[in-house]
């Protein structure tokens, strides 16, 4: 073992994961409840000061995970990887953003002990409002932001441990720990939702008619330029060849090559007959962004005072506006820019997402799905909420 391994381990900023998978035949089982931890010894934009004090934070909600009996007690057949990954950047709002997790490896062994690949688990995300903002691809909102910042779904499915609201969002559940101070996400109004559409059709717009309407496949360009280029390039390399290569193979690739042209010719003039009209393609792109875009600024100049102030909702069937009917799983959300307090240390942890995949994916058995969701729906979010600043 190196120097640096046994230091490292001496000071507990990496425990090895291979002690277990090392145990000899015949021994006690191997643990079924692991623990990572890597922590950097420096955070861009954080004093060493700062750094301390954070990833204090960070250790503190691993021991909060860690009590968790769903966590630190698996069921027989089933292993947990408490991992903590301290990483070395900040958000352009000038705080840090890490997650703690709880892995699920895929197997256990009674003498290997956890697999060294994990399922999904349960993520405890800090400071990172931009994992709520990856869109749900249910929605097709990609395209939907503004200079303020990205618009998404934010769907209520439920109430969780304490009565606090889950949430359905790029496929997880998730419970949103905030400091009570200012709402994290704010309604998107009608009018606000509309003009990033408008924006967004305008760019479309603009894309399409930058669209050349020259043939992608021209077999007489190719023969003008392409095929004299080709042949001279391949006439060059035989005659370097004349003085080494035999007569009969200098005949043989001067054959293939010509094979190889006429090859090439045929297969283009197939595709170019094939190819569809790319003045009449732009046409009819053009045709269809503008139409969209019409509908938009129609359905903004339709709205009444109260109606561009209302709160904007997803209905992916009315197109293009996708704007519907309200309820607790379609309203457009976004970042609420006076979230983050600038004032406070930048080591303080603001914000605390807690998320798990909903349902069972096509990587995992049911027993480890349960697990997930009993670590998710048991965990201490009292004492989570008491880690914020």
């Amino acid at each position: 073992m190196s120097s640096r391994l046994i230091a490292a381990l001496l000071a507990g900023t990496l425990l090895p994961l291979s002690l277990a998978a090392q145990q000899p035949k015949g021994t006690a089982q191997p643990e079924r409840f692991e623990r990572q931890r890597e922590v950097r010894a420096k955070i861009e934009g954080l004093t060493a000061a700062e750094t301390r004090e954070w990833i204090q934070h960070i250790d503190r909600i691993g021991e909060i995970l860690a009590a968790n009996p769903a966590v630190n007690a698996p069921p027989d057949g089933v292993c947990t990887r408490l991992r903590i990954w301290v990483n070395q950047y900040t958000h352009a709002r000038r705080y840090p953003v890490d997650e703690v997790a709880v892995a699920l490896p895929v197997l256990y062994d009674d003498v290997k002990g956890c697999s060294r690949i994990s399922n999904s688990g349960v993520k405890v995300v800090l400071n990172d409002p931009l994992s709520l903002l990856r869109f749900d691809g249910s929605i097709n909102t990609d395209n939907v932001h503004d200079a303020e910042g990205a618009i998404t779904v934010m769907a209520r499915v439920g109430t969780g441990p304490g009565g606090r609201p889950v949430y359905r969002h790029n496929g997880d559940r998730m419970v949103i720990l905030t400091r009570g101070t200012e709402p994290l996400l704010v309604p998107v109004s009608r009018e606000r939702f509309l003009r990033t559409r408008i924006t967004e059709a305008e760019r479309a717009l603009g894309t399409v008619a930058a669209i050349p309407t020259a043939p992608l496949v021209d077999v007489e360009r190719w023969l003008r330029e392409d095929r004299p280029r080709m042949v001279a390039e391949h006439q060059e390399m035989l005659r370097r060849m004349e003085k080494s290569a035999p007569k009969e193979q200098i005949e043989k690739m001067r054959q293939q090559f010509a094979d190889h042209l006429a090859r090439t010719e045929a297969g283009l003039r197939q595709l170019e007959a094939r190819q569809p009209d790319a003045a009449a393609y732009k046409a009819t792109a053009m045709g269809t962004a503008g139409s969209e875009l019409d509908a938009l600024r129609a359905a903004l100049a339709a709205l009444s005072p109260a109606e561009r102030s209302a709160p904007a909702c997803a209905d992916i069937n009315s197109w293009p506006t996708m704007l519907g009917a309200c309820n607790d799983y379609n309203r457009y959300m976004a970042l609420n820019p006076r979230y983050f307090d600038p004032s406070v240390p930048k080591s303080a942890v603001q914000l605390i997402v807690v998320r798990t995949q909903d349902g069972t994916s096509n990587k995992e058995n049911r027993s480890h799905a349960d697990v997930r969701s009993r670590i998710f729906e048991t965990l201490d979010y009292a004492a989570l909420e008491a880690v914020l600043h």
